[in-house]
């Protein structure tokens, strides 16, 4: 199958702004006849403010009226908009996620996405391909494991809904793997935490392994933050795995806390370091067996 890949903001297409503000896309001459010609075409976008949601409407628009009618569109969104503005939170409020897959809908494109907030995208989005981030979890559990010259790792959730996300098991590669889990309440109108319960000194055991806080968005990182903060007496080796890093305050914060983080390049590409850990994410997602799931 001849398949043609477009990486959204890059070279196979141009775009400028009309003096009113309104965006024109329009493909190269090269990716014209690249689209013409195929039998799929896969639009790989990282998104990241609101103007570039209207940019990748534009180009799937492109993309369609150059294709064959029958060729086939494919979307990767390696984080997913709006996945966790999944629900009214109180009287007045929009429904973001589905307003977004409304949106999307009107692409008549196959919409694959990576470790996804929140099921309510299964419903939203039709057919949509939710990849797992387990690859990645066991990758940086097992890097964290031999940095610390450890056996045996604790993996800490920070809440119920993380827990039920990721479904471990008791080994990983040779490493023995405890799972203990956080408890945290927030304010639904504002969004701020308000408490987080952790567990117990006696929980992580006697002699207690190096913990890996694992969950799926890093926004601000006030969620770790806290947790950190609630086991600083334990004295513990705190380390953090999140598939999608966005980092709106920095790293400092958490640097203070953690001694590695590990991430994807979901949101945007990013430089590994001896602190930060980046995995790419992309080869997973634009594999054929993996899109076909």
């Amino acid at each position: 199958m001849n398949r043609v890949e477009i990486l959204f903001g890059g070279e196979p297409y141009t775009k400028f702004k009309y003096p009113a503000g309104e965006m024109q896309v329009r493909l190269t001459e090269e990716t014209t006849h690249r689209v013409a010609a195929a039998h799929e075409t896969i639009v790989v976008a990282r998104i990241t403010s609101l103007e570039q949601i209207i940019e990748l409407c534009l180009l799937c628009d492109a993309v369609r009226s150059t294709a064959p009618a029958k060729s086939a569109l494919s979307l990767i969104l390696p984080y997913l908009p709006f996945a966790r503005a999944d629900r009214r939170f109180t009287d007045g409020d929009c429904f973001g996620l589905h307003v977004f897959a409304k949106l999307l809908s009107t692409l008549d494109a196959q919409i694959t996405t990576l470790d996804v907030h929140s099921a309510a995208a299964q419903q939203e989005f039709r057919g949509l391909i939710n990849v797992s981030a387990l690859p990645f979890i066991r990758d940086a559990i097992g890097r964290f494991a031999q940095q610390h010259k450890s056996g045996s790792v604790t993996v800490l959730f920070p809440d119920e809904g993380a827990r039920k996300r990721y479904q471990l098991p008791g080994d990983i590669d040779g490493l023995s793997i405890h799972v203990l889990h956080c408890a945290k309440k927030r304010n639904p109108l504002t969004g701020k935490l308000n408490a987080f319960a952790v567990p117990t000194l006696a929980e992580f055991g006697n002699m207690p392994n190096p913990v890996i806080i694992v969950d799926d968005i890093c926004d601000g990182g006030g969620t770790f933050v806290g947790i950190a903060d609630e086991l600083k007496d334990y004295g513990l080796t705190l380390g953090l795995y999140v598939t999608h890093g966005i980092f709106a305050k920095g790293l400092e914060h958490l640097q203070k806390r953690f001694s590695s983080i590990y991430t994807t390049d979901s949101f945007c590409d990013r430089e590994s370091t001896a602190f930060l850990h980046v995995i790419n994410s992309l080869p997973l997602l634009t594999t054929p067996s993996v899109m076909a799931t």
